[in-house]
């Protein structure tokens, strides 16, 4: 239950820097990452539903994708900046830090109808209809810190920090381009060159 959520929830923040208010419910009329806004894709990149029967020929296949949509941030409260710039993850489920991968076995273990799927919470807890408030998130991963580390060493924080920072000391993009911080910005949604 809350062990595979938070698993997954932290594949997703190292992935891309997800702040811990992009996927929680700060307060009752508040924004919250839905299970809309991930989508399946084939290797042909046609968007298929997300059934159990096409979750599974993801997880047994290759080069199927894992489209998702950021959330409603501090930084960009209307979703207008970043809200149209996709996130492609590619699946590999011999990977155990693979995020799509991750989430297609969250997706089958806790399905949701797809006219639910607008409304749904994208990480809650047993996979269930009511969003996480952000002490809830921060609860689980202080516990599992201390449950598996025996101390609590990061914060939700840590998943910004480190997507940017593998991101900083790739080679492979330092061959690809120029321009790393702007890729960082992209990629981590900073609003602007100074944050990175």
């Amino acid at each position: 239950g809350d062990a595979a959520m938070l698993q997954v929830a932290w594949l997703h923040a190292l992935s891309t820097g997800t702040r811990k208010d992009e996927v929680t419910r700060p307060a009752p009329s508040d924004t919250f990452m839905r299970r809309s806004q991930f989508s399946l894709f084939t290797p042909a990149l046609q968007e298929v539903p997300m059934t159990p029967a096409n979750i599974q020929a993801a997880l047994a296949g290759c080069n199927w994708l894992v489209r998702g949509q950021s959330s409603e941030s501090k930084c960009d409260r209307d979703n207008v900046t970043w809200g149209a710039r996709y996130q492609w993850f590619r699946v590999d489920a011999a990977d155990l830090l693979n995020f799509a991968a991750a989430w297609l076995a969250w997706e089958l273990r806790h399905p949701v109808a797809s006219a639910s799927r607008q409304q749904w919470p994208a990480f809650s807890r047993n996979g269930g209809c009511a969003p996480l408030a952000p002490q809830e998130l921060a609860g689980l991963l202080h516990d599992a810190q201390v449950a598996v580390l025996g101390v609590a060493a990061f914060t939700w924080h840590a998943g910004r920090v480190t997507c940017a920072t593998s991101l900083f000391g790739s080679k492979e993009l330092k061959a690809r381009t120029s321009d790393v911080d702007g890729v960082i910005q992209l990629m981590v949604r900073w609003k602007s060159a100074a944050s990175v």
